[in-house]
């Protein structure tokens, strides 16, 4: 049944490394997001065409609500990667372009 309704296929919560935690994006995560994107920004634009849609916080907040949802739905399957001992995101990454009839994705990391 999850084969033709991905929203049944459980995921897990979160992945514990020994520095890391990758988890779904969640709304509370919009500031530290935009500080993530701001602080890296240089960096980030001759790679990620994305980063000139963050030039305030209220585009990161936008980014963690859709996201949220999103997950849920397995529409998109984006994580943030936290630092372990801070809490603090140092990147994100994700599955996206999905095809659950085949299983295949893209996947994408900054």
């Amino acid at each position: 049944m999850a084969d033709t309704h991905p929203i049944l296929i459980d995921l897990p919560d979160q992945l514990v490394g020994e520095r890391v935690i990758v988890r779904p994006w969640a709304e509370s995560d919009g500031m530290a997001l935009w500080d993530a994107v701001d602080r890296s920004r240089d960096h980030l634009e001759p790679w990620m065409p994305w980063v000139d849609r963050y030039r305030n916080p209220d585009n990161a907040v936008e980014y963690t609500r859709r996201k949220g949802a999103q997950w849920l739905l397995r529409e998109d399957l984006a994580v943030a990667i936290v630092e372990k001992a801070t809490g603090r995101i140092v990147g994100g990454s994700g599955f996206h372009r999905m095809n659950w009839a085949i299983r295949t994705f893209e996947i994408g990391y900054w």
